[in-house]
């Protein structure tokens, strides 16, 4: 777990450090005098395994749809029978996305700032 500071609570988050002392010590470094609020949050990986089927399924409906007509009208895709099923295929879906995104080099240079918190600068 590393931490990160900030003078607004929900942007332009520093580099990561070890502890909050160091977070700390950072701002008086750079700048932030006695009386200073400085927000300081624990940072998270950016968790992409986000992958939809249920939308991913609703975009293939609407497609055809919109390629085949109103026939297509009647065939619910979306609605999901086997669950079990549905989960597998999602994960199956959601690992492909992963594999790509790190083999093409676009892994998330960011990551989620949680749990933040004001400091007041001493």
């Amino acid at each position: 777990m590393s931490y990160v500071w900030s003078t607004e609570k929900y942007s332009n988050y520093s580099e990561d450090f070890e502890t909050i002392e160091e977070c700390i010590k950072e701002a008086k470094n750079t700048g932030c005098k006695a009386g200073t609020v400085i927000w300081i949050g624990k940072t998270e990986e950016a968790y992409i395994r986000q992958v939809d089927l249920t939308n991913i399924l609703e975009d293939l409906h609407n497609a055809v749809y919109d390629d085949i007509g109103e026939c297509a009208g009647d065939w619910y895709i979306e609605d999901i029978d086997n669950q079990e099923s549905y989960e597998k295929c999602e994960e199956a879906i959601n690992d492909l996305v992963v594999k790509f995104i790190e083999e093409n080099g676009m892994k998330p240079t960011f990551e989620k700032v949680t749990d933040i918190e004001p400091y007041v600068i001493k």
